[in-house]
């Protein structure tokens, strides 16, 4: 499945496990900063909401996203885990 991309992907902070299973996925805008462990780019919210989307849950389609190209390269330099 990963190989033919029929995956869908949302980066969040481990922490946040809980509140996801017992809440769902929510938009940024309906929570409060103390609800959830933020590991999101600040200039990545500033483009969303420029666009009007941080009405919406994000999601990554593709594996090989940036984020996670650099947690693989943290990982392989020990740096990370």
């Amino acid at each position: 499945m990963i190989k033919n991309g029929r995956l869908l992907y949302h980066l969040t902070a481990l922490e946040n496990l809980a509140s996801i299973l017992q809440h769902g996925l929510k938009p940024r805008c309906d929570l409060n900063n103390d609800e959830f462990n933020d590991v999101a780019d600040g200039e990545i919210l500033d483009s969303r909401a420029n666009h009007s989307l941080d009405n919406f849950v994000p999601f990554h389609f593709l594996l090989k996203t940036h984020l996670i190209i650099v947690f693989n390269v943290l990982i392989q330099r020990k740096i990370l885990f």
